[in-house]
């Protein structure tokens, strides 16, 4: 039975999508060929508490969703538009404030060479986000090496949020870095490794959801032609069996689900 299945992931034959995401959290340097559509739907879940309507803890899975398209400008230059939502469960309180919001974002990537042309590959990433609570501007450089059919990528990634009604910016960095191994080309399996946290800028401590958070886990994409799903759950690495409170984001695990459809 394992033998027929990867058959029938590996036959040839069947075209593949051009830019899927085998590492959920880590962008690769490639990019959609020109005048190349595609749509993508992320889903985050994190398992957390919240109070109910009595104000006891009630286990709550924080929610949030957002949908991509993106267009090739040309064959090294790419568009990205999002719409971002961010589900709030009725009945509940200490809610915890998720990390899109529900808002939008633009974003373009570009890719200095083909694949492979460079020892490392390298891109950048510009994004500008508009979301109910804030306004940031997040900016990443892309690396990644191939070694036959492993892959290492990673992404430095930071952000600047400028909460609305303010003009005291925040700083966050959410460095990323995975590697994955194309079993066939419809198979490929991983493991990444993510941070969330926001900069210090003055001498009191940071909240809970400002500090800094770390993630591992294991990452899988199914390349199923112009369909394609990358999913990943990780383990949170910062104070394991931690209980966790009310109206906190980082739970003791964070799963994310993409699925991409070229058009």
């Amino acid at each position: 039975m394992r033998f027929a299945v990867l058959l029938v992931l590996s036959s040839a034959g069947v075209a593949v999508a051009q830019t899927p995401r085998p590492l959920p959290f880590t962008y690769l340097v490639d990019t959609q060929q020109e005048d190349g559509l595609e749509i993508e739907q992320y889903v985050d879940l994190v398992p957390t508490v919240a109070r109910g309507a009595s104000g006891a803890r009630v286990a709550y899975l924080a929610t949030q969703l957002q949908t991509e398209i993106e267009y090739g400008l040309s064959d090294r230059l790419e568009l990205g538009l999002y719409a971002t939502v961010a589900p709030i469960a009725p009945g509940l309180t200490d809610l915890p404030e998720t990390t899109v919001g529900n808002g939008s974002k633009q974003r373009l990537k570009y890719s200095f060479a083909a694949p492979g042309e460079w020892p490392i590959d390298v891109g950048l990433y510009g994004e500008l986000e508009e979301n109910s609570s804030e306004f940031a501007i997040e900016a990443k450089v892309l690396l990644q090496r191939r070694f036959g059919q492993l892959r290492v990528a990673a992404n430095l990634i930071a952000e600047m949020e400028l909460p609305w009604g303010t003009t005291t910016p925040e700083w966050i960095l959410m460095p990323t870095v995975g590697v994955t191994v194309e079993l066939t080309p419809r198979l490929h399996l991983g493991a990444e490794y993510w941070v969330h946290t926001h900069v210090p800028t003055g001498t009191e401590a940071l909240s809970y959801n400002d500090a800094f958070h770390h993630f591992v886990g294991p990452a899988a994409l199914l390349n199923c032609g112009r369909l394609w799903v990358s999913a990943g759950a990780y383990l949170r690495l910062d104070e394991i069996g931690r209980t966790v409170q009310p109206g906190e984001l980082y739970g003791p695990f964070w799963f994310r689900t993409i699925i991409g459809v070229n058009l």
